[in-house]
């Protein structure tokens, strides 16, 4: 019988997207005074983290010209729709010239897988919107030989949400309900099951439900026997094709060990009435995003 507390996730020594590193700016280069922030991270995809070191250059006096900020830590999320493929968050803290006061920095950005995109950084008091993300450098995903393990404590988390394209039907009015799941029990922070829960748009979120459903579910045993059946419908439109779809454990493991630039969606209904799946390896277990609201969904992309 399998350890309760200790079983493979994937194949021993399977080849897992392990590392790469990214070095680039935000901030309005070329405009003068404007401070920009150069970053040079690792990122971990299979973990979803980030880390590396932030240096925030304006021209100002010293010693607030140039402030160094070490030990940047973060994380990584892919999106699997639209045209923000990936959302990065980092943190960190600083001090300036000889003082021992601990100043805070944050940081996200938006982007395409390439690191193109938008984002806003946080120091101290100043705050820097909304500008534009250049890479310098990207380098290769180095492949590494890893063991990878889930325990009893790992998590199977489920979100749904619509991405009401134009053109799509009744994007703005889907919900979705958990009519089963199978092997495991919801964690708290879990929207309920087996009641109609309206679908959020993300990044705007609807003031009736302004949190995204999200379902965690842990195993009894096996984490790679869990699953669940949803449903999406729109109860104010009777020609709604209704989708039942059920996710196993078992497969999202199997699309999400897929590098990413590999990796295929999921499509479960086409056209106007689009829908689409994204698997992933998270740090503490499995995440799959079900996103509804799609006019004619792609394998990629």
């Amino acid at each position: 019988m399998e350890n309760a507390t200790n079983y493979t996730l994937t194949a021993e020594n399977k080849a897992l997207i392990d590392t790469y590193n990214v070095i680039g700016t935000l901030g309005n280069v070329g405009m003068p005074g404007a401070p920009i922030m150069h970053f040079n991270l690792a990122v971990v995809p299979s973990e979803n983290t980030v880390s590396g070191s932030v240096k925030i250059i304006q021209a100002i006096a010293p010693p607030y010209g140039q402030i160094s900020i070490q030990n940047v830590k973060g994380q990584i999320r892919a999106t699997g729709y639209g045209d923000v493929e990936q959302i990065v968050a980092l943190e960190g803290n600083y001090t300036i010239g000889a003082s021992d006061v601990l100043y805070s920095f944050k940081a996200s950005m938006n982007l395409k897988m390439n690191w193109e995109g938008t984002g806003t950084f946080t120091y101290g008091d100043q705050t820097v919107e909304n500008v534009h993300v250049d890479v310098e450098k990207k380098g290769d995903v180095v492949p590494k030989k890893e063991n990878k393990t889930l325990t009893t404590n790992s998590v199977f988390e489920l979100n749904v949400r619509s991405q009401n394209d134009a053109g799509t039907a009744d994007g703005d009015k889907l919900f979705c309900k958990i009519t089963n799941i199978s092997n495991g029990s919801l964690r708290s922070g879990s929207f309920p099951i087996k009641e109609e829960v309206l679908l959020t748009i993300p990044p705007v979120q609807t003031k009736s439900n302004p949190i995204p459903p999200v379902w965690f579910l842990i195993p009894n045993d096996n984490i790679l026997d869990t699953e669940y059946t949803i449903e999406i419908s729109c109860p104010t439109d009777t020609s709604y094709p209704t989708k039942n779809i059920t996710v196993k454990a078992s497969d999202v493991e199997k699309w999400g060990a897929v590098p990413y630039n590999k990796r295929d969606n999921q499509i479960y209904q086409k056209g106007d009435y689009g829908i689409f799946g994204f698997a992933q390896e998270g740090p503490k277990g499995l995440i799959y995003t079900v996103t509804a609201g799609v006019l004619n969904p792609k394998l990629q992309g």
